[in-house]
């Protein structure tokens, strides 16, 4: 998946920047909200879409601003990936995105209270907490493996430093 964005609109009088999204499946066109009358995407001066659904006004709590390559890491932190990703989901034909199943459920009505929404995301957590010791626990058999050889243990040293440096990940 490839991500695009646009400063679209800087803003002094709020303090923050108007941005959007797109992917090289779902474009900006893809995405556009304004049309004429004909149906065609209503297009600013530089041939962009007035406005997208991804159109998103980033405040930016720093006074004074942080550096463009700070807000450019900002921008990119707060893409709607999942969002996004569902998009092309969506686009691709292979996918099932019916919702048959939640069709017939149109009209349910349901109550629920704020301990419910705790408990819910007390359970998320856990389960989150559960994932990365499990990650962890796989890491630290990884590191056992490799400190049972010398070679081992020196081959996977350099990986290690490699990844650090050159900011990659091991897939292990």
């Amino acid at each position: 998946m490839n991500l695009g964005y646009r400063i679209v609109k800087a803003d002094s009088s709020e303090h923050g920047i108007l941005v959007r999204y797109w992917t090289d499946k779902v474009t900006e066109m893809d995405l556009a909200t304004s049309f004429n009358e004909d149906g065609t995407v209503k297009v600013n001066a530089d041939g962009y879409p007035l406005s997208t659904r991804t159109d998103v006004f980033m405040s930016i709590y720093e006074t004074p601003a942080p550096s463009y390559e700070q807000i450019v890491k900002d921008i990119i932190l707060r893409a709607p990936i999942d969002w996004l990703k569902l998009q092309e989901s969506i686009v691709d034909v292979n996918v099932d995105t019916k919702l048959a199943e939640l069709k017939e459920h149109v009209g349910d009505t349901g109550t629920f209270t704020l301990e419910d929404v705790e408990a819910l995301r007390l359970e998320s957590s856990q389960q989150a907490v559960a994932n990365v010791n499990a990650d962890i626990t796989e890491t630290v058999r990884i590191f056992d493996y490799a400190n049972s050889d010398p070679k081992i243990s020196s081959a996977f040293a350099n990986l290690v430093i490699h990844a650090i440096h050159t900011g990659t990940t091991i897939p292990l």
